[in-house]
């Protein structure tokens, strides 16, 4: 009970975003950050369509995106928790995602 009150209040304020005139905004600081970003996507979310996955990927050029097969919203499936190790790993290992095969089991 307690998740859904908190998802909830986020939803009631937006996730205190201003979509979609602040998104300009958050995509430059993620690029210019200069900071690795590994995005992981349940194909089968239902919540959140994997097009906005795309569409980040899309204005991210240095990001990399794992769509997992047979996982939606829950990030604790364990195709979800395997390809999040994996990117982890890699970023360990390398410093960055550049290396990454996206793990998708």
């Amino acid at each position: 009970m307690q998740r859904y009150r908190i998802q909830a209040h986020y939803l009631l304020h937006d996730c205190f975003l201003h979509w979609p005139a602040q998104l300009p905004q958050v995509i430059n600081r993620l690029r210019t950050a200069n900071l690795p970003v590994a995005l992981v996507h349940g194909v089968q979310d239902r919540l959140c369509p994997a097009d906005n996955a795309r569409m980040l990927r899309h204005h991210l050029p240095a990001s990399r995106l794992a769509l997992v097969p047979h996982a939606g919203h829950d990030p604790w499936h364990p195709r979800m928790v395997q390809c999040w190790q994996s990117a982890l790993q890699s970023v360990l290992r390398d410093g960055d995602f550049a290396g990454w095969e996206d793990g998708t089991p």
